[in-house]
């Protein structure tokens, strides 16, 4: 009499629940990548679908001018796109409760990091989820390490890049034409034709391609005939079966025949290799390329390199190249830095806390525009801010330089804090105008703004020429005529309150020389 003893299987809920996790037997493995890539996926499909549907526009560069990407604000199928997160974000983690609204958040991007950070982690866990099926199943994993090639190119686009640049406004929107004008705009900034790393990647997808083609046209070419003529080929095979579909030997000598002998693989699995490395390894080349591009490591630069033998340039294909990259950078200026200073105004980004985040100045938007960081001891909630733009005409120049000055009045603090910005100039010719210091700026910047405030708050009627009288200008101001001063607005906690007051035109007084 034989006696046998099997061990009784557990029947508890979580046994049930790990063995349907990791059984190979469902229709579609999940695995516990799975677990964590279902939800994520999932998410990042349904936002990516509602806010190309039904999102508002995004301030992407932080400048007040809100950009609009979803079909129900005008955009069709190819002009669509997710915005990308706005530079007045920068690098900071933004999910929805960190905004003061819905409204701010959905303004500010919110959106595209949630999209971006969810479907990275899904895709990560997809690759996870192909090794850990060739485990259970006994296979090689080399599926996996095939599909890290797609995942290494969107983490250095989507998430290395932006790391770089100091923004996740620089990302890759989320659209056709979107992806396009990140193309356009990243030759433009890195020059990244002249990348040998993108080369080598530009080798490896159309190489795939056409490796690919060649390929699959010898098999289809040469397979073996297992029905009579009058019947399909389709009848004489059965899905899965053993027996070779395709004669290999016939494919290798009419390749071998059309090009030369060592230009075929006689072998199916050096083959098969080689089909799946070189697109690979290409992709691989192209993250890494793309990750160097975004710290600045850009591609060659030969401009200019070709002279004769009087010193002058031999324009090269560089140069041609180099030329694009500069009309294509010009094309990227928003259009507000070409308007008249009467019609526009300029305000500073704000985010829930009224500041500007740090990470932001490593933007290359913000580094075109502003000239200094803001002083960390200005992250006080309850401060005011007051804006002008001053504009001088001189008298041999016609030229308009347009100054921005800030002014925070924090009860907390003493003395009012001061900073001053010099904005981006219309014209080739600068006027370069000191105010940073001497008596000058104590009269046209802090003693006029603080006069503008209180007349504002007070409603007192607005007397500028009876202003510079009383501060004694006539011995301060020279050659310079103020034409102009306008835009007088306030910054509370949560937003902006903008005062499009009346354009004060006149001139100070008689010019004098500075002693």
């Amino acid at each position: 009499m034989t006696a046998i003893l099997e061990r009784r299987e557990s029947t508890s809920l979580w046994g049930r629940f790990c063995n349907w996790i990791t059984s190979t037997e469902n229709r579609l493995y999940i695995g516990w990548f799975g677990v964590l890539m279902i939800p994520t996926l999932l998410t990042a499909t349904s936002v990516f679908i509602i806010a190309f549907i039904a999102a508002p526009p995004v301030d992407i560069d932080g400048i007040r001018e809100p950009v609009s990407g979803s079909l129900l604000y005008g955009n069709n199928i190819i002009s669509g796109a997710i915005i990308p997160t706005s530079a007045a974000i920068g690098l900071h983690f933004y999910p929805i409760w960190e905004a003061a609204s819905v409204d701010e958040w959905l303004y500010n991007g919110g959106p595209y990091e949630l999209i971006v950070l969810h479907f990275l982690l899904g895709v990560a866990c997809y690759m996870g989820r192909e090794w850990e099926l060739s485990f259970r199943l006994g296979m090689r994993p080399w599926i996996a390490v095939a599909y890290s090639a797609p995942v290494a190119a969107a983490t250095a686009v989507f998430l290395i890049y932006p790391i770089g640049q100091g923004s996740f406004s620089d990302g890759m929107p989320l659209g056709i034409s979107g992806t396009f004008n990140f193309m356009i705009v990243f030759q433009a900034e890195h020059n990244i034709l002249m990348h040998p790393f993108h080369m080598l990647g530009v080798a490896g997808v159309f190489g795939g391609s056409l490796f690919s083609a060649m390929h699959g046209s010898l098999v289809t070419s040469s397979l073996i005939r297992e029905t009579t003529e009058n019947e399909s080929a389709n009848e004489g095979y059965r899905f899965g079966q053993e027996e070779e579909t395709y004669n290999i030997v016939a494919a290798h000598g009419y390749f071998g025949r059309l090009i030369f002998q060592y230009a075929s693989f006689n072998n199916s699995r050096s083959l098969h290799f080689f089909l799946a490395a070189w697109p690979v390894v290409g992709i691989w080349f192209t993250a890494l390329g793309i990750s160097t591009m975004a710290f600045n490591l850009n591609g060659f630069n030969f401009n200019q390199s070709v002279v004769d033998s009087q010193g002058r340039v031999i324009n090269t294909w560089a140069d041609i190249i180099n030329r694009a990259n500069l009309g294509m950078e010009g094309k990227k200026i928003p259009e507000s830095c070409f308007m008249d200073s009467k019609e526009s105004t300029w305000v500073l980004p704000i985010t829930k806390k009224c500041i500007m985040p740090e990470s932001n100045w490593g933007s290359r938007w913000w580094r075109n525009r502003i000239g200094k960081k803001r002083d960390s001891s200005c992250k006080i909630a309850n401060e005011t801010i007051a804006g002008i733009e001053i504009s001088f005409k001189e008298k041999d120049i016609k030229y308009l330089e347009f100054i921005f000055v800030s002014y925070t009045d924090d009860p907390i603090r003493k003395d009012p804090d001061w900073e001053f910005f010099d904005r981006l100039s219309p014209r080739k010719k600068r006027n370069i105008i000191n105010l940073n210091s001497g008596q000058l700026f104590e009269i046209l910047v802090k003693h006029l703004i603080c006069y503008l405030m209180s007349a504002f708050r007070e409603k007192r009627p607005i007397e500028v020429e009876g202003f510079f009288k009383q501060q004694g200008a006539e011995a301060t101001i020279q050659s310079n005529d103020i034409e102009h001063l306008s835009h007088l607005f306030s910054r509370n906690k949560w937003g902006i309150s903008l005062q499009n007051c009346a354009q004060y035109h006149f001139v100070a007084i008689p010019p004098r020389s500075l002693r």
